[in-house]
């Protein structure tokens, strides 16, 4: 082997192995790059300069470098770590949590270091970048700086690979705003749009405004173009027309030269008259057929084919005379020569004068859109095309709206530094169509929110008094008409019907006047007929009797005519009176106009709007229009959310009813920034589980943490080493909420950001799950609230010393509990209450009664200590009742009277941001529960502890001093009672 190799060295030399060639290259080096790389160096700080000899054998020198590298303190660059191998295999339709507590276990650092969650949840950093939210794959997980990232492909996977923090610093991850919003009219729609296009730097898109008049313009133009191409085929129609007639024309000649020709050779030859004959009849026959089909194409052209037809028909006519001549000669030779000669002369100059006087033109007149057959033909297409449209319309929509949405986001691509390539777009006035919407989704423009503005709440009453307010003027005029007329209709139906009663008032009359004037006739007549028989006597009377019936017959008959007499009266009674009634008519016929407008003046003075609340809007049938377009409006809504919904576009549905645009704005950012939050989820057993894991496989312990573990238990020390929020081991919700410490309850527990938190109830954590971001510090650690401490212990501990000195030492309140407990009694009972307060017993009343009596009786003055009257009694609210019962009682206080009490220190300023030390309280096992149980936690409850020996001496000398001084006023009572007693004695 050894010779092979000296005879391969031998064998092969390279051109950069000789000797000059390597001289060259060695001069050439230190020429150019020797000296630039020796004032690098010597500017370069020496302690990151590595100098090799490279003369030594290459593993020797990367040793070399290990080693230097390892003093230079350097920092280990940031490794992008796959988090699924490719034996490993995960579903990808697995739930986010699920997905990101398997990925989290993937390629531990240490135990207890598990790969946390990033803002960006499972959404690709890459395609967010571009402005595009879609979902990663399990398959195309990695970690960075300690974060899991879901990339959504191949293709996204290489460039994050490479450089990833392109896409991950600020303001990533932002939402793309990629927004539709409907809403039915006034529901405020076009202000959110605004205000939303505002806060992203966005634009917005009102598709009335830039989809509509585009595609009424791109309609306009096919229409043009459909015109105009119809157009273009009848201009060529009728060319073709006007060609078929130019040959004809032409063949026509063609035939004439050639029936010329023949007779100018029957100048120098015999004619064959069968021949000529056919020809002749042949030619007619044609001249016959064009002549009916250039009158059945062109009307233009009637005249010269008639005049053209006249002159084949004279000259068909004078060679058929000839021919006739030379059939019926005699044989006269000479004759038929002549003859036939003379006839053939005048033929040709027949055919020559025609010939002559009807040359054909050579080419056809210039079609244009105005020719008269043209315009006939294409008046059809231009009344179809009024109702013109395209195959299929909502694909043109689609279309367009994709075209300006392009724009838009082309001008808008640097709304604000690191913006999303694609979105910062806000559609407004979209149509409600299905159709539009399928197509839209199948071309891929989709929105990433679609926000539906409604108002469910009272039937809709806050979006129809905003309609109402908005059309006021004109409903509130409608309803004037309304009334107006159903006024003037009811004044008219009283009217009619006062005129009803009237004229059947009228009637009764006449006719109780008709039949008092029929009963005075017959009454005169029966006296008159009394009168008659007394006087004529009874012969009269035997003689009359058979004519009585006549005579009450024509009595009767009599009466008839005067009751229609007595009919009549009547009647012309009311014409006489309505005389001058009709001359007033007759002259105010003229200004009956004015009257009736005065009339309809004054009935407009008496009516009155409908009242309604102010918040709402009036009930009447003039808000039917717009009550029917916003039910129309809804089911067409709910057609179309089907629709997105099937998408799998996210749908948010706002109430409007008294909710603000801010509000409402408020309430979008958040959903459109949720998804790119760090979210929280509430502790599970598989968190507990892992946490045992972590625990078990951690590094070896110490004799010192088995000792503890020993004393302590297994579950504590886990307790301890539990990562926990900024809180510890206190509430976040309360904190934040009420500035309160209150303890959270391990069983209530969640994590955020890999640190669980403790909370004092369920409803606590739900708030802390739903926006875990309000209740943790960002750029400033929590402010903590003031020192709050109980201070308690027996009556005459000192702790009410102790409470005021060091309230002045640490600058808070210092609040005495009974004491607050006596001024809320103080203004009315005018003296504290309490046993120590307690004035003189029964037997000491009675005795300063019989004092006063028997000062009167003695007429003696009485020093007023001793005839001190009684203070009248007070009335005390149900409240006062029951703190002069706790205070005289030594009970404890209901929890209704305690919560608003202590409310006032714990949640009100200025106590609530000081602190304060509470003296005496609480005061019973009760009322420490009560704190308890409804969050006034102190930092800090103080006993203060004495001896019982202290305390009496504390407090015995005093109370001595006061029974002394006491027994002494009762003894110089009963001495003054005794007194007055004897001058009483003595002065009777």
């Amino acid at each position: 082997m050894q010779m092979v190799a000296e005879i391969l060295h031998h064998l092969v030399q390279r051109p950069e192995d000789y000797l000059e060639n390597v001289e060259n290259i060695v001069k050439l080096y230190k020429e150019t790059i020797l000296q630039t790389l020796e004032e690098v160096m010597a500017e370069h700080n020496p302690q990151y300069l590595i100098e090799l000899n490279g003369n030594r054998p290459p593993e020797e020198l990367f040793m070399i470098v290990m080693s230097r590298l390892k003093y230079l303190n350097l920092k280990r660059a940031a490794v992008i770590t796959k988090l699924q191998g490719a034996e490993e295999e995960i579903n990808d339709t697995m739930e986010n949590d699920e997905l990101f507590r398997t990925l989290a276990s993937y390629k531990l650092i240490a135990a207890r270091y598990r790969w946390q969650r990033s803002k960006w949840g499972r959404t690709c950093p890459v395609n967010l970048k571009d402005g595009n939210i879609y979902s990663g794959l399990p398959d195309y997980s990695v970690s960075f700086l300690g974060k899991i990232y879901c990339l959504s492909s191949e293709e996204a996977l290489k460039p994050f690979v490479l450089n990833p923090r392109p896409y991950l610093l600020p303001p990533m991850p932002a939402p793309p705003c990629k927004v539709f919003i409907f809403g039915p009219q006034y529901s405020g729609k076009t202000t959110l749009c605004n205000m939303l296009a505002e806060n992203y730097k966005g634009k917005v898109v009102d598709y009335a405004q830039l989809v509509q008049p585009r595609f009424d313009k791109a309609r306009e133009t096919l229409v043009e173009n459909t015109i105009a191409q119809a157009t273009a085929a009848a201009i060529k129609v009728v060319k073709e027309k006007l060609l078929m007639q130019l040959q004809a024309r032409k063949q026509a000649e063609t035939t004439l030269r050639e029936f010329q020709r023949q007779y100018e050779k029957m100048e120098f030859g015999v004619f064959p008259v069968e021949a000529t004959q056919s020809s002749i009849d042949e030619e007619g026959y044609i001249q016959g057929s064009q002549r009916d089909r250039d009158s059945s194409l062109v009307d233009t052209e009637e005249a010269k084919t008639k005049s053209e037809n006249v002159l084949h028909d004279q000259a068909a006519k004078v060679d058929k005379d000839g021919i006739h001549n030379v059939l019926f000669t005699d044989g006269k030779e000479s004759g038929e020569t002549s003859t036939f000669k003379r006839h053939s002369q005048d033929a040709g100059q027949d055919v020559k004068l025609y010939s002559d006087t009807a040359p054909t033109e050579d080419s056809i007149e210039e079609v244009t859109a105005d020719h008269p057959e043209v315009v006939s033909m294409i008046e059809e297409t231009i009344k179809m095309s009024q109702d013109m449209n395209f195959e299929q319309p909502y694909e043109k929509y689609a279309e367009i709206l994709q075209e300006v949405l392009g724009e838009v986001m082309e001008e808008n691509k640097d709304r604000f530094p690191g913006a999303p390539k694609y979105g910062g777009w806000i559609v407004d006035n979209c149509p409600i169509v299905k159709e539009l919407w399928m197509v839209l989704i199948k071309k891929g423009i989709i929105p990433d929110l679609v926000i539906y503005l409604s108002d469910t709440e009272n039937n809709g009453k806050y979006l129809f008094n905003r309609i109402y307010l908005q059309n006021k003027s004109e409903i509130d005029s409608k309803i004037l008409e309304r009334l107006l007329e159903e006024l003037q209709k009811k004044k008219k139906e009283e009217e009619a019907a006062r005129k009803a009663t009237e004229e059947a008032l009228r009637l009764e009359e006449e006719n109780r006047r008709l039949l008092e004037v029929m009963k005075a006739k017959a009454k005169a007549e029966e006296t008159d007929n009394e009168d008659e028989e007394e006087i004529e006597g009874d012969d009269l009377e035997v003689h009359e009797e058979p004519e009585a019936p006549e005579v009450s017959h024509d009595t009767r008959g009599s009466l008839l005519p005067e009751e229609s007499e007595a009919s009549e009266a009547p009647e012309t009674e009311p014409e006489a009176v309505s005389e001058p009634i009709e001359e007033t008519t007759v002259e105010t016929e003229i200004p009956k106009g004015s009257k009736e407008g005065l009339e309809t003046e004054k009935l407009s003075e008496t009516v009155v709007l409908p009242e309604f609340p102010e918040d709402s809007y009036p009930d009447v049938p003039e808000m039917e229009p717009f009550k029917e377009k916003i039910n129309s409006f809804i089911i067409l809504w709910k057609q179309l959310e089907a629709t997105i919904s099937e998408a799998y576009i996210k749908i948010l549905n706002l109430e409007i009813a008294d909710r603000t645009p801010q509000e409402l704005l408020q309430k979008v950012v958040e959903t459109m920034e949720k998804p790119f939050q760090y979210t929280a989820w509430e502790l599970t057993g598989e968190d507990y589980e892992e946490e045992t894991e972590d625990y078990q496989t951690e590094a070896e312990v110490d004799e010192e943490l088995e000792e503890e573990e020993e004393e302590e238990g297994e579950e504590k020390i886990k307790e301890r080493k539990r990562y926990l929020g900024d809180t510890k081991h206190f509430c976040p919700v309360v904190l934040k909420e009420n500035f309160i410490l209150q303890p959270g309850n391990t069983e209530e527990a969640a994590k955020y950001r890999e640190k669980i938190y403790y909370f004092s109830s369920a409803e606590a954590k739900e708030k802390f799950l739903e926006h875990p971001e309000d209740y943790v510090a960002h750029e400033e650690p929590l402010k903590a609230p003031p020192l709050r401490i109980c201070l308690v212990g027996p009556q005459g501990s000192g702790k009410t010393l102790c409470g005021r000195q060091l309230a002045e030492k640490l600058n808070i309140f210092h609040i005495q509990f009974e004491e607050v407990l006596q001024e809320k009694l103080l203004l009315k009972t005018e003296k504290k209450v309490g046993p120590e307060f307690e004035e003189d017993s029964e037997d000491e009343q009675a005795a300063k009664q019989e004092l006063e009596e028997l000062a009167i009786q003695a007429n003696v003055k009485v020093e007023e200590e001793n005839t001190k009257k009684q203070l009248p009694e007070v009335q005390l609210t149900e409240e006062e009742e029951v703190i002069k019962s706790s205070l005289m009682e030594n009970e404890p206080l209901p929890p209704e009277i305690l919560e608003a009490i202590l409310s006032e220190w714990w949640l009100k300023e200025p106590i609530r941001s000081t602190g304060f030390i509470l003296d005496g309280f609480p005061r019973y096992p009760e009322e420490a529960q009560f704190l308890g149980d409804h969050g006034f936690f102190p930092d800090a409850t103080v006993f203060i502890q004495v001896d019982d020996q202290d305390i009496f001496d504390r407090l015995l000398p005093a109370q001595i001093e006061k029974w002394k001084l006491k027994q002494k006023k009762k003894l110089e009572r009963k001495k003054l009672i005794k007194d007055m007693k004897t001058k009483i004695r003595v002065c009777v």
